[in-house]
């Protein structure tokens, strides 16, 4: 199961309560390390498998400072590449709100300025957790679905659509952007999750409210959606972490204080649950066959095969 170099939504920090925690990444086995301070809990990631003899460090290892204690032979093992000991690496991560974020790679590998641009999103806002859920589907559908234009009338009763388009950035994100066309305000409108089929479609008014709609792909695998009047509208992250058991979907909601997040959190698990039912019964192995509306389909599909892999580097140095 490949990875690729860049950003994933590896879960949510109440994920992880424990000092040690096991986590696969694809083919990747990884720990989360939780250390506590009088500012709150800091989080780790690194490779969980032990250089001596293959332990699984996060599974009754026990935590001393910058080292993890091997569960099967007591060995100390540093947390971070050290030339003279035995070491597991660690990776690049970056917290925001209940987000965590990990890059494998060293570098500027996949590197698309997450943190920076979350900083900035996340400034003075709040952030919510609104999905965390295990998907029988590949990874890249999920981040796809903020591309594939044509599925939101069809899946999601979205009225109309206007001008949408795909745009690879210097930075190399991938953008689309352009507008949807609704019966009213779709954030202030909702009182219930199934308030959301209404504010779509079910009316018998015209769909007359401009929606600017904006996707931010950040990797194949984490993507910053929003809609509104373009002004501080209500973010929604999505990030779909592959495992060997499934695709885990996770999804968060960041706002001002008076968004209705709690309201927006609810039609984003709908809005999942209505993508579900299609990934259920998918052929991911089916050939396609594609025409001219399908543009931003293979744009991302375009950005997903070019994206760089990520390389794994075992670190097996000897015990001086």
């Amino acid at each position: 199961m490949s990875t690729h170099a860049g950003w994933y939504l590896l879960g949510f920090t109440t994920d992880w309560t424990a000092p040690t925690t096991p986590v696969r990444l694809g083919d990747e086995r990884l720990m989360v390390v939780r250390s506590e301070s009088a500012d709150g809990p800091s989080f780790r990631v690194a490779d969980s498998t032990c250089p001596h003899r293959g332990a699984n460090l996060a599974v009754g290892g026990e935590v001393r400072g910058n080292n993890v204690v091997c569960p099967f032979h007591g060995r100390l093992i540093r947390l971070g590449d050290h030339p003279e000991r035995l070491s597991v690496r660690t990776y690049d991560t970056a917290v925001f709100g209940p987000m965590l974020f990990v890059r494998l790679a060293d570098g500027p590998e996949g590197d698309t300025g997450l943190p920076e641009q979350f900083r900035r999103l996340t400034d003075g806002k709040r952030v919510l957790a609104a999905v965390d859920m295990l998907i029988d589907v590949p990874a890249e559908y999920v981040v796809e679905n903020a591309f594939d234009t044509e599925h939101f009338p069809t899946v999601h009763g979205v009225p109309s659509l206007a001008g949408m388009r795909t745009e690879r950035r210097p930075d190399g994100t991938l953008t689309i952007g352009g507008d949807f066309l609704t019966k009213d305000d779709p954030w202030h409108d909702l009182r219930l999750a199934s308030a959301l089929n209404n504010y779509l479609g079910a009316h018998r008014r015209p769909a007359t409210y401009r929606s600017a709609f904006r996707a931010v792909a950040y990797s194949p695998t984490v993507v910053a959606t929003s809609f509104g009047q373009g002004v501080d509208d209500p973010i929604i992250v999505t990030g779909a972490l592959p495992t060997p058991g499934g695709t885990h979907v996770r999804v968060a909601v960041i706002g001002l204080p008076e968004h209705p997040l709690e309201r927006i959190a609810e039609a984003s698990e709908l809005a999942i649950h209505q993508d579900r039912q299609v990934w259920a019964h998918l052929d991911p192995g089916a050939a396609w066959q594609l025409d001219d509306q399908d543009t931003n389909v293979i744009a991302f599909r375009d950005y997903v095969a070019d994206f760089p892999l990520y390389e794994p580097v075992r670190v097996r140095a000897v015990a001086r």
